[in-house]
């Protein structure tokens, strides 16, 4: 499940504004995610999180603050990109339910189907 940042989600509707707009973004997010070459970026971004993980775990020289601080940075940013797809496809299912429901509500018709 995509997981979404409220510091990213505030940038998604003044970028996408139109919600078919947005929904055709989610939906290339979505692909990226299930594409080949997305999958081998991510076989890379998981080994270096795990050694990243494996350096902060085993403690066998202390770190200095700066370092630690470093190293859960880094972390952090190579993770980041989670957070990016979940923050378009977690608003863009958001907005097609709000409209779904006002159109509803006032008998209009309703958004394109995902």
């Amino acid at each position: 499940m995509d997981r979404a940042d409220p510091a990213l989600t505030r940038h998604v509707l003044p970028l996408w504004p139109d919600l078919d707009a947005l929904l055709v973004a989610a939906d290339a997010v979505r692909d990226l995610q299930v594409h080949p070459g997305w999958t081998a970026v991510r076989q890379l971004i998981d080994a270096e999180v795990s050694a990243i993980d494996g350096s902060l775990d085993t403690g066998r020289e202390p770190l200095t603050q700066a370092q630690y601080a470093l190293q859960h940075g880094r972390r952090g940013g190579l993770l980041a990109i989670d957070r990016m797809c979940g923050a378009v496809t977690t608003t863009a299912e958001r907005e097609f339910q709000r409209q779904r429901q006002k159109h509803e509500l006032t008998g209009a018709e309703s958004p394109r189907e995902e």
